[in-house]
């Protein structure tokens, strides 16, 4: 039941807070029930919407949480990856999707710790995150683990070592300082720093084109990991040859690695042209070519999907240098891609490599959805700027915004688990469907021929404010205020149940 878990989650967290002190321990605790519990609100407002009668002093209590030095983000960090595979089955697939987004503070002064990100003409962070996601349904398990790049570099230096680097036979002293800024280079130090972590599960790191990257490959073979990684097309490989690839596609440039017995060299571009394809599944597009919801889609594309073992040996980029690769790396390409798109439409591509079988048309399918959840960290970060106001925090270190992403990160991981265990779509606008269906578990809370979960999640929508009405979403703030609410009574009914139950048969005794 979603309110259950959701109550033994907030028990775990209790007892994984390992700080050294109860009262550290509870002011972190009381911080995290008033950002779940008004996720919208400034420092100020939140303190205000508190049943404290003093909510001056909740202000003051956050800054000092935010500003307290004895607080590990180290230990803040650890105990949410823990908390995020609690519940995860062991041995069992984990998808751990890798990305950055930029935090821009350019007017936030105070923060004398900003770099310039983007083009340049912003100044603030890069918010580093590996997100937990469940293949199974898509449900959002939880940040595994996080950073934010200052003007100092990355600030988890005490939990990921950088500088063991597979690089220092290519690279100066220098370029190895710097190396720590590398997108490429943070993954592959991540990979090697979660491992002992996951090792209880089959993790599956998962990264747009931005991490087309042999030596992050090789890092996650080398930790027994997989990865299924979006790829550039521009480059040359080596494929076994096949019927359908015609004598014009192939290429001589090899790129100083050995041909391979039965290999032929080709551009990947020229490559996708000829694999065979099979049908495979209708898939909702925003304006911009990307995965949706079906209710904010704009099209729907017709996808086919393929596959063909190559073998890669592009040279790896670090700090503008280009570093030939030490060895050849063979994985499977898997192309999808939509054959007959609208006029005026670019048609969806997606050429993807991985290390896991790719033998049957399942296995294939498989990884075109494991491709597919990608989108889930896009909005996690969503979630994180438009709800949790994260571009808005006022705090003057990137040190403070890192302890408040761990408020914020858990916070946002709850509400997108009701979202799951309900079956109802990340977005806050219901289609017609689930809007029939969560009002109809809204008008009949008891009916045990309804989903629990469903109707558990009605129930959390209507406590945090949900008037039920067609066009209203249900956005995290109204699940967040619903689900405090909705804990705070099942706490009270867990304490005090003896008492209940005599109240219950005594009613007498009330009235």
């Amino acid at each position: 039941m979603i309110a259950e878990k959701e109550l033994e989650l907030w028990h775990e967290l209790a007892q994984k807070v390992g700080m050294k002190h109860l009262s550290t321990k509870k002011a972190f605790l009381r911080q995290l029930e008033l950002y779940s519990n008004s996720p919208t609100g400034s420092s100020c407002q939140i303190a205000g919407r508190s049943p404290s009668t003093l909510p001056w002093s909740e202000v003051i209590s956050t800054y000092r949480f935010m500003d307290n030095e004895n607080i590990s983000l180290k230990a803040l960090r650890s105990f949410r990856r823990e908390l995020s595979l609690a519940h995860h089955p062991k041995g069992s697939d984990v998808l751990v999707m890798n990305d950055i987004s930029l935090l821009d503070y350019y007017h936030h002064t105070t923060k004398e710790d900003r770099r310039a990100i983007g083009d340049g003409k912003g100044k603030g962070y890069e918010y580093v995150c590996n997100l937990a996601v469940n293949p199974s349904d898509g449900g959002v398990l939880g940040v595994l683990h996080d950073c934010l790049v200052n003007c100092d570099g990355p600030d988890d230096v005490d939990m990921v070592d950088y500088s063991d680097s597979y690089l220092k036979k290519y690279l100066s002293t220098d370029d190895l300082e710097e190396i720590k800024e590398n997108h490429k280079h943070q993954m592959v130090s991540h990979i090697r720093a979660s491992a002992e972590h996951l090792k209880e599960w089959n993790p599956i790191h998962v990264g747009d084109r931005e991490f087309d990257d042999i030596f992050i490959m090789l890092a996650t073979m080398d930790k027994n990991h997989d990865f299924v990684l979006r790829a550039k097309s521009i480059r040359n490989v080596q494929t076994p040859n096949f019927d359908a690839l015609p004598e014009s596609a192939l290429v001589k440039k090899q790129g100083g690695h050995p041909m391979k017995d039965g290999y032929v060299c080709t551009k990947i571009s020229e490559l996708i042209k000829y694999i065979p394809l099979s049908p495979y599944k209708e898939l909702p597009l925003d304006g911009r070519g990307r995965v949706t919801e079906q209710i904010n889609a704009k099209r729907n594309a017709q996808l086919h999907i393929g596959s063909v073992p190559i073998s890669l040996y592009r040279q790896a980029k670090r700090n503008h240098k280009y570093i030939k690769t030490p060895q050849a790396v063979d994985v499977n390409l898997v192309v999808i891609k939509e054959l007959n798109p609208p006029e005026g439409e670019e048609p969806l591509l997606w050429i993807l490599f991985t290390n896991r079988d790719v033998d049957t048309l399942e296995k294939m399918t498989y990884i075109g959805k494991i491709y597919e959840l990608r989108w889930k960290i896009e909005e996690f970060f969503r979630l994180l700027k438009t709800t949790y106001k994260l571009e808005q925090a006022r705090y003057n270190s990137a040190s403070k915004v890192a302890r408040y992403l761990v408020l914020i990160t858990i916070a946002a991981q709850m509400t997108m688990k009701l979202r799951s265990l309900a079956g109802i779509s990340q977005s806050a606008s219901l289609d017609d469907e689930e809007y029939h269906k969560v009002k109809e578990a809204m008008k009949h809370p008891n009916d045990d021929k309804i989903d629990i979960n469903l109707r558990l999640f009605a129930l959390i929508a209507r406590r945090g404010g949900w008037l039920g009405r067609r066009r209203d979403p249900i956005g995290s703030t109204i699940l967040s205020r619903g689900m405090m609410d909705v804990l705070t009574v099942l706490q009270f009914q867990q304490e005090h149940k003896d008492l209940l139950n005599e109240l219950q048969n005594n009613p007498q005794n009330i009235f």
